[in-house]
């Protein structure tokens, strides 16, 4: 069956506008809105379901356009179809020139980097398949949207692709039903919900509190505690029991790793995989997703289960190989996308692994990325420290004083699995009559967020500040006056090795402090301040 006069119509209007408004901005690609433009509108106008009144309605179905720079084409789309995107918005085409979720309403995911929007629809249709397993009861199919995807050609020779290619086509083994679309779909689902709320009172309240976004009230209190005279353990350990403590409070969080569970600890006891379930090895509402070697397509494909909504997808890999996954990390932070990547093997204590392994410059990348704070976790053991606690990690930076008087010489800053190793330092420097600081920065962006004044109580004036990590020292400059780290490829040797290798010890930290000290000896005077603490800037930065 042909197209009418009234489909023609509305096909050359979505052509006419993205030639006009490429044209007027003198930038953009109209040729795949254009050519696009027949299958587009079939879709949008006798498929898909959604209602321009309410963009973020729970089951609306999902549209990605993954060639992202044909964008005129979802923007023409959403013009005519009644969302808050004006003929003024199309004049300024380019302001944005991708489709970006955090600007226009009606974009689901931010697109762009060629290959993400079509990960980003598998985790769409991933979060679908769970929502539907946990809500959905007999007699009430409350969630059935679908998610939809463009893609060009570019995007299929994007490797990304084919990764999320082969995971879905592991995962689907069922059709899809088709619906209409409009405003009154909407009002027979919410009738249907009231219906729900009426049968299942408990799953709707979850079901509402996950629209909301709101973590659960009683979350803190089922945090383990620890004190400093426990035993040694490492932080992985430390992040599997947290995750044994929070699975049952936190339904919502959807947990995986890229063939790297026994590594990362990210599935918890008795958790269930997400897998059809005529496969026998689980079930659609199952919280653990094994993403095989995907590293890439995983981190797409959970910004895809966030952007859904209902769905806090968790995921584990070795820090150094979170670089496979930094573009879609990247659109995850631009987007403000609620994810989180647990990095495991954080230094060069990966030992005989080697410097293939080993993440010398990944946490000043990571680092200098917008919306993004990472927690690197260790393989080895490390030790309790004593005046940590959930609030002072919660403002990025706890001092751990060693000796805190107006006499200290020097503050040794760091984070991780160095702190220790600064604290054996001071105890070194102690005896060398040199007092000294010990501070952690647990996240740099954290810390950077908080007031002046709490900043420069942990990092003062007059007082020198030297930098200890196992990695680059970019970066530190922001916190230190002297910085004391990795600024080459590691080496394959057992982890105690390196660290002596690298002079990563408390007697390498001890001996640079004191130099730090003997270089800034004389400059300090007393009632002048002739130190400033790096906290201290001409002018702050936009942010």
């Amino acid at each position: 069956m042909g197209f009418s006069d009234v489909d023609k119509l509305a096909i050359n209007t979505i052509r006419t506008l993205a030639v006009d408004a490429t044209f007027k901005a003198n930038s953009g690609h109209p040729g795949s809105p254009m050519g696009m433009a027949p299958a587009a509108h079939e879709l949008f106008n006798k498929f898909m379901t959604f209602n321009p009144d309410n963009p973020k309605w729970a089951n609306r179905d999902r549209f990605v356009l993954s060639n992202g720079h044909g964008c005129m084409l979802q923007h023409a789309l959403l013009h005519l179809c009644g969302y808050d995107l004006s003929m003024d918005d199309i004049k300024n085409f380019r302001t944005p020139g991708h489709p970006e979720s955090f600007e226009t309403p009606g974009v689901e995911v931010t697109t762009g980097p060629l290959g993400q929007g079509f990960a980003n629809a598998v985790g769409l249709a991933i979060a679908q398949a769970h929502i539907a397993g946990v809500f959905n009861k007999p007699g009430h199919n409350l969630i059935s949207n679908r998610a939809f995807c463009f893609f060009g050609d570019g995007c299929a020779m994007e490797g990304i692709a084919s990764e999320a290619a082969s995971l879905a086509g592991h995962l689907w083994s069922r059709k899809n039903e088709c619906a209409k679309n409009g405003k009154a779909k909407e009002n027979d689902w919410n009738n249907q919900l009231a219906r729900y709320a009426e049968e299942y009172p408990a799953e709707y309240a979850e079901f509402v509190r996950r629209t909301e976004g709101k973590l659960p009230d009683d979350l803190e209190a089922t945090l383990p505690e620890y004190c400093a005279s426990d035993a040694a353990v490492a932080s992985r350990k430390l992040s599997e029991t947290v995750l044994e403590k929070i699975n049952s409070i936190i339904p919502e969080l959807l947990s995986g790793s890229a063939d790297l569970t026994g590594s990362n600890n990210t599935r918890w006891k008795g958790a269930i995989d997400f897998q059809p379930p005529e496969y026998g090895i689980g079930e659609w509402d199952g919280r653990y997703i094994r993403y095989g070697g995907r590293e890439h397509a995983m981190a797409s494909i959970m910004n895809g289960l966030a952007a859904y909504g209902l769905i806090v997808p968790l995921s584990g890999g070795f820090l150094n190989f979170v670089s496979y996954n930094a573009p879609s990390i990247r659109l995850a932070a631009l987007s403000k996308l609620r994810v989180i990547h647990i990095a495991t093997h954080d230094s060069i204590a990966l030992g005989q692994d080697g410097p293939t392994h080993q993440p010398i410059e990944v946490l000043s990348h990571f680092r200098a990325r917008p919306n993004c704070m990472h927690s690197s976790l260790t393989r080895q053991n490390l030790p309790h420290l004593k005046n940590s606690s959930v609030q002072k990690a919660l403002m990025g930076g706890c001092g751990y004083m060693v000796l805190d008087s107006a006499n200290a010489a020097v503050t040794l800053v760091s984070t991780g699995s160095e702190v220790s190793v600064c604290l054996q330092a001071a105890a070194i420097l102690e005896k060398q009559d040199i007092s000294a600081r010990v501070v952690s920065i647990p996240c740099f962006e954290v810390f950077d967020q908080q007031e002046e004044s709490y900043r420069l109580q942990v990092l003062p004036d007059d007082i020198p500040i030297l930098s200890a990590e196992a990695a680059s020292t970019l970066g530190w400059e922001r916190y230190s006056h002297q910085q004391f780290g990795i600024n080459r490829f590691g080496a394959s040797a057992p982890p105690d090795e390196l660290f002596k290798m690298f002079n990563l010890t408390p007697e390498g930290v001890a001996k640079r402090a004191a130099l730090t000290v003997s270089f800034y000896a004389g400059t300090l005077s007393v009632g002048k301040q002739t130190v400033l603490s790096p906290i201290r800037r001409a002018f702050a930065q936009i942010l």
